[in-house]
């Protein structure tokens, strides 16, 4: 939740809960399933990266700057990090480690193009 209203309607749902349909059930379940694929948790067990990249940390900044508007601090931080994404050298180690199924690699392009204002 970024914003108050969003408390409100969390609260205001929880007061008055109702037992779901098995089709909502179904439906809810088969979208959970989907949305899990390819989305980085920032769990770690990506690392160590042989480049030094704290690849948990890119996903987070990048998520922080496109999820939560805050692209100025997302790019400071990510300005400061040890090694950046550009550092990927491809060598796949992450995706074998990667229980998610996350494209490490290319994900981590994407973020260094966002988080440079290349985008």
């Amino acid at each position: 939740m970024m914003a108050l209203d969003e408390l409100e309607e969390n609260i205001t749902v929880g007061k008055k809960p109702r037992k779901l349909s098995a089709g909502e059930i179904k439906r809810f379940m088969g979208i959970a399933g989907e949305t899990g694929k390819g989305f980085c948790r920032n769990c770690g067990y990506c690392l160590p990266c042989p480049e030094g990249i704290p690849i948990p940390d890119v996903f987070r900044y990048e998520n922080y700057y496109r999820e939560y508007g805050l692209k100025d601090w997302a790019q400071g931080q990510y300005g400061s990090l040890p090694a950046n994404a550009q550092a990927c050298s491809d060598c796949q180690q992450c995706l074998d480690k990667c229980p998610y199924g996350v494209s490490i690699p290319s994900n981590l392009r994407s973020a260094h193009k966002i988080l440079k204002g290349k985008e």
